[in-house]
């Protein structure tokens, strides 16, 4: 009689947990592909932002570099050879007064 019974309790867990471990496996798997797209979009999104920050840097780097260009103590600095001797003043002046442009 025990042994029905067992029998029976085993027989009647398996076909309530089977039907429960394929949904939820099912289940498992959607939602990982669900995750693994919206990770995607995520990671899409911030490579965006971080492309057009840096953009935005080198504009503005090459918007400075334009402006040195354009400044007349800069051209007249860049156009004098640098001195041989260690006597540096004339270089070292010029030096100051790109600095404080």
């Amino acid at each position: 009689m025990k042994s029905i019974r067992v029998k029976l309790i085993v027989l009647l867990l398996t076909f309530a947990l089977v039907p429960l471990i394929i949904t939820n496996w099912k289940s498992i798997s959607e939602n990982r592909e669900i995750l693994k797209e919206e990770i995607q979009k995520e990671l899409i999104h911030v490579a965006r932002l971080k492309q057009s920050a840096l953009e935005a840097h080198l504009n503005m780097i090459a918007h400075s570099a334009r402006s040195l260009a354009a400044v007349t103590s800069v051209i007249s600095f860049l156009e004098q050879p640098y001195p041989e001797s260690g006597d540096n003043r004339d270089y070292n002046s010029a030096y100051d007064v790109i600095l404080q442009v």
